[in-house]
């Protein structure tokens, strides 16, 4: 028997092959909700006269202006979209290691990230994953590692491997893994977006603070000159600001300074940044087998 989907999330990476802080983010909602907020994100990007918007590439004030267009269309939608973004440090104790398997690791973040938002809805929902099709994921294998992957539930743990196959397709029921273009789906757009700044927020946390400091002139009166930024880091800058003010404007416990990068206080708020940290000392990230020597 066909089984309708009811929910669908749409997610993207940011930052798997360079820097110190890596990202996920998924927007999660229900189908019909999906549909018209798809429909209205395109609208906002072609007003924009963006093609497809890209953390990455806001260089330039129309990216900037479409990138902010699309926050504050988001705060008018926290009452029937969701978006968590799970970030993670490279030089923490967990990712610190030897062969370290960037790929076998971001499959278990995914799952980390997967696991706590389907929990957050009812049961009965059924789910459609869009990932960006671009992303360094092995689809097929991540879809059995979903399903294994609800064997970490402490409600089971005495089950065998069909039981916790069941257990997760009645408590998750994901039903199809469909990788997709992020140009033509605009809420995989949104979910870099915001999976982007998390990762910028963490990794460009000391250049925001100057720039925040010059764009109040609160400059210290030792420092001889201004601090010069890129363009990208200017205009990357202005969204993460105006995303700030959005934050306290409507009272969401969003930390950014405290917190070294943008995370969620409350992870039932429908914009939750989390960011990872080692569970225990033996947490550490998969890791590559030895080269064998000839």
């Amino acid at each position: 028997m066909l089984v309708e989907v009811t929910h669908v999330a749409y997610s993207d990476e940011t930052h798997h092959n360079v820097g110190q802080f890596k990202g996920i983010g998924v927007l999660t909602t229900a189908i019909d909700q999906a549909i018209a907020a798809s429909a209205e994100a395109s609208t906002i990007l072609a007003a924009a006269g963006v093609t497809e918007l890209k953390w990455e590439k806001i260089r330039t004030a129309k990216d900037r202006q479409a990138a902010i267009r699309i926050v504050e269309w988001l705060f008018g939608k926290l009452d029937c979209l969701r978006v968590d973004v799970l970030t993670w440090d490279i030089e923490d104790p967990r990712h610190k290691v030897d062969r370290r398997d960037d790929v076998a690791n971001l499959h278990r973040m995914f799952h980390h990230l997967m696991n706590n938002v389907l929990r957050r809805y009812p049961s009965g929902c059924t789910w459609r994953l869009h990932p960006d099709e671009q992303d360094s994921f092995d689809w097929e294998r991540t879809h059995d590692f979903l399903d294994g992957a609800a064997t970490k539930s402490g409600f089971y743990q005495n089950a065998d491997r069909l039981t916790f196959r069941l257990r997760f397709e009645k408590d998750f029921r994901v039903i199809q893994i469909v990788p997709s273009r992020s140009h033509t789906e605009p809420l995989i757009q949104v979910a870099d977006i915001f999976a982007g700044m998390a990762a910028f927020s963490r990794t460009h946390i000391a250049t925001f603070r100057r720039w925040e400091k010059q764009q109040s002139g609160q400059t210290h009166l030792f420092e001889t000159e201004e601090h010069t930024f890129s363009r990208g880091e200017r205009e990357k800058c202005a969204v993460l600001s105006d995303f700030r003010h959005r934050c306290r404007n409507c009272a969401l416990p969003v930390s950014l300074n405290s917190t070294d990068g943008l995370q969620t206080r409350d992870p039932r708020v429908a914009l939750n940044f989390w960011h990872y940290e080692p569970q225990r000392q033996t947490d550490k990230a998969p890791t590559r087998p030895p080269r064998l020597k000839m």
